[in-house]
């Protein structure tokens, strides 16, 4: 009595149909649960896609790949893989190296799951650009030193993100193709073990990934993923900063100058000035009035020329001088 005939089997639509059935029926008691799980099963299962050679199959997609920086998200993947694998339309496992995985149960769910073929013919041009910041983030986390301290490391983001925005002001009504330039042949210099050689600080993608990441509101890059992208963000502004912050230090080091070169010329001035007050003292005494009467002109008129005769104690020396030469 519990036998499944040929005309039932038929009817649920064989394998296949059972398979997407059962995740048409997964997704509503989610979804039901939560509209926010809308955009989790959407993530999820789009990553356990392979577009390789134009035709869907199953990919198995690393737990780590799964983890994002909001703890409502995280919590929601764990119940969307918890549930999916009862229903065992997912599979758990571990590969060589003992890291954990998850992926399809059945080349039929990518294949013949209506509403994961809509989301990957939505995404798909998304989905591509993701496994090629995927696998580049993941290069470069290994290439980071676990023991360097990274406190001035992130004091340096900071101050970068500060000045992005007058930079940024500046950068839109300058040339920047030599920069660019620049920043490729630096690139080439880089050491491989350097972390920001693994940056897409020079990769025309990064525009792209910051791009989708302000219309999407969904969170579409997981933790590693975010974090690279933005490292490369600031690699790129300092790259393309580098010619503002020298033209600023060279235009405040001519200022400087300036500056103390004005200060030094009123100094001088003012020497001058007591020095045709004393010259002009002496003459009166050694009874020489009419070059006294000289000296105390031009000491009055160098007095004007340098602080606008508003030395109350000069212009009281200078009037003595004056007073006797007469």
């Amino acid at each position: 009595n519990r036998a499944l005939t040929e005309t039932d089997y038929q009817l649920l639509g064989g394998v296949g149909g059972a398979i997407t059935n059962s995740a048409d029926r997964k997704y509503e008691e989610l979804v039901t649960k939560n509209s926010a799980y809308k955009n989790t099963v959407r993530q999820v299962m789009s990553r356990m896609v392979s577009l390789q050679g134009g035709a869907l199959a199953r990919r198995q997609v690393p737990r780590s790949e799964l983890v994002y920086a909001n703890d409502e998200e995280n919590d929601r993947v764990e119940t969307v893989i918890n549930c999916f694998s009862e229903a065992r339309l997912i599979v758990e496992g571990s590969n060589a190296q003992g890291e954990p995985y998850v992926e399809p149960a059945h080349d039929i769910l990518v294949q013949n799951w209506t509403q994961l073929m809509d989301w990957v013919k939505e995404d798909e041009g998304k989905i591509i650009l993701q496994r090629r910041l995927a696998q580049s983030a993941e290069e470069w986390s290994k290439k980071i030193p676990t023991n360097k301290p990274q406190l001035l490391e992130n004091i340096i983001d900071r101050l970068d993100r500060i000045l992005y925005g007058p930079e940024d002001l500046f950068r839109k009504v300058t040339d920047w193709r030599i920069i660019h330039s620049k920043s490729r042949q630096n690139r080439q210099k880089e050491s491989p073990d350097n972390p920001r050689f693994f940056l897409w600080d020079s990769n025309p993608y990064l525009d792209d990934v910051s791009n989708r990441q302000c219309q999407f509101d969904r969170n579409w890059l997981n933790d590693l993923e975010n974090k690279f992208v933005e490292k490369s963000v600031l690699q790129k502004r300092r790259k393309n900063s580098w010619w503002w912050r020298g033209l600023f230090t060279v235009v405040a080091g001519l200022i400087g100058f300036s500056i103390i070169a004005s200060i030094g010329q009123r100094n001088a001035q003012i020497a001058l000035t007591r020095a045709l007050i004393t010259s002009s003292d002496a003459r009166f005494a050694e009874g020489k009035q009419f070059d006294a009467l000289l000296d105390g002109l031009r000491a009055i008129k160098q007095l004007h020329e340098t602080l606008g005769g508003q030395d109350p104690q000069m212009r009281a020396q200078i009037a003595q001088v004056l007073q006797q030469a007469v």
